[in-house]
């Protein structure tokens, strides 16, 4: 038997707001495809992009509706985005809003309050503000979150540490935030690459057989520890020239957080050594061939790539901060760091690369403690749960019921 969200005359209505369409795949699409298995009419909002295909849409049935938001703060197209959301919401009906992210969060809760939507809901992702900015600018921050909260009922969070920060910085009550968790579908990344399979990868790229990888993965950006990735490689390449380096993931051009890393990388006199892959959908290939996995950032929620690297059994070098440490056991399943520290993440990752035996071990821990908490399957029963808890609290007025279906 398995459960199904409905009513006996409808289905119950969901949108999922987030900022981007390549969050999509990223964070919403086994959710969504999960929910509607179970009989919700699931609509997701984003901005305008070109990372959402219309095979997606229709082979998967997945409803799309784009609305034009701007990533920065300007209160006059904001207050646009804000009124657009509210006629669409209140025209749909919506019986539940589900929020992704800071500027999707304060204007969709916003609207689905004014529009009287019965259940809204916010996932956490990692918060904007961190201990490396102004302390203005993190008072600004949280003072947004704590106004979203307000027009909310209910925040989710991918990781632990984030709910003891809500709690502290006044953003949520105890009663009002819960543990989410993330996770990705094991059975796309649990099966290890052999020898040949490696090699012939690495063949592919340009990559001689003897050659180290070491590889980062995520937006080119200043705040994904680009920088600091680039300071630490120029030490590393040093003492182990016989190195590759992988940076996979898209350049952000129009955030102003972004970075030209191909300018780094000849500033420093890296050419020989990095490969820029960009955007990539190989990624269990690409993972396979890493000896040594970083992400050296200064803020994260609880980092899928991280989670990926690990079930593909390798060893990770990564900052000591919150999500991350969620993913990474120090000294288990790999190495933690400080933030912005380039010598502390070059010493890390030379630890790995001479050090084999420490290594292949950290890869084998990591992927059995992914396999046992990171297991999508994990946090889709508590999102499915939390909705039915929601609708039996809210809407039992309208007759929604946990339907039993063979």
């Amino acid at each position: 038997m398995t459960s199904a969200l409905s009513t006996e005359s409808t289905k119950v209505r969901v949108l999922h707001f987030i900022n981007l369409d390549v969050a999509i795949n990223v964070h919403l699409r086994n959710q969504i495809l999960d929910l509607k298995s179970k009989g919700c009419d699931v609509t997701i909002m984003c901005s305008p992009g070109s990372h959402i295909s219309s095979d997606t849409v229709t082979k998967e049935g997945i409803s799309v509706k784009m609305i034009e938001m701007t990533r920065q703060i300007s209160p006059i197209k904001d207050l646009k985005t804000l009124f657009e959301l509210y006629k669409y919401i209140r025209n749909k009906r919506f019986d539940i809003v589900h929020t992704h992210s800071l500027k999707p969060g304060l204007l969709g809760r916003i609207a689905a309050f004014l529009a009287g939507v019965p259940i809204r809901i916010h996932t956490i992702h990692g918060f904007r503000f961190h201990d490396n900015m102004s302390s203005v600018e993190k008072r600004f921050y949280i003072l947004m979150e704590r106004i979203a909260n307000w027009f909310g009922h209910i925040s989710l969070s991918q990781g632990k540490d984030d709910i003891d920060i809500a709690i502290r910085e006044k953003i949520c009550k105890p009663g009002q935030i819960f543990y989410l968790g993330n996770g990705i579908d094991v059975s796309q990344l649990t099966t290890e690459m052999d020898s040949a399979a490696v090699q012939a990868k690495k063949r592919e790229l340009g990559i001689a057989p003897t050659d180290k990888v070491v590889g980062i993965v995520g937006r080119q950006t200043k705040i994904k520890g680009y920088f600091e990735f680039i300071k630490a490689a120029k030490i590393v390449v040093a003492k182990h020239p016989q190195i590759k380096l992988i940076m996979i993931g898209p350049s952000e051009e129009g955030n102003l957080d972004a970075l030209n890393v191909q300018d780094l990388v000849a500033k420093h006199d890296l050419e020989d050594f990095v490969l820029h892959l960009g955007r990539r959908h190989d990624m269990r290939e690409l993972y396979g061939i890493m000896d040594v996995m970083t992400l050296p950032s200064w803020l994260e929620g609880v980092p899928r790539v991280l989670i990926e690297a690990s079930m593909c059994g390798k060893p990770i070098v990564a900052t000591d901060i919150p999500g991350n440490r969620e993913v990474v056991e120090h000294e288990l399943t790999g190495l933690l760091v400080p933030v912005k520290d380039q010598e502390a993440l070059a010493n890390a990752i030379l630890d790995l690369l001479t050090n084999s035996e420490k290594a292949s071990q950290m890869g084998k821990q990591g992927r059995q403690r992914s396999l046992e908490l990171f297991d999508e399957r994990l946090y889709l029963k508590r999102l499915r749960q939390t909705y039915q808890d929601l609708l039996d609290n809210r809407l039992n007025q309208k007759g929604f019921v946990l339907d039993k279906q063979d």
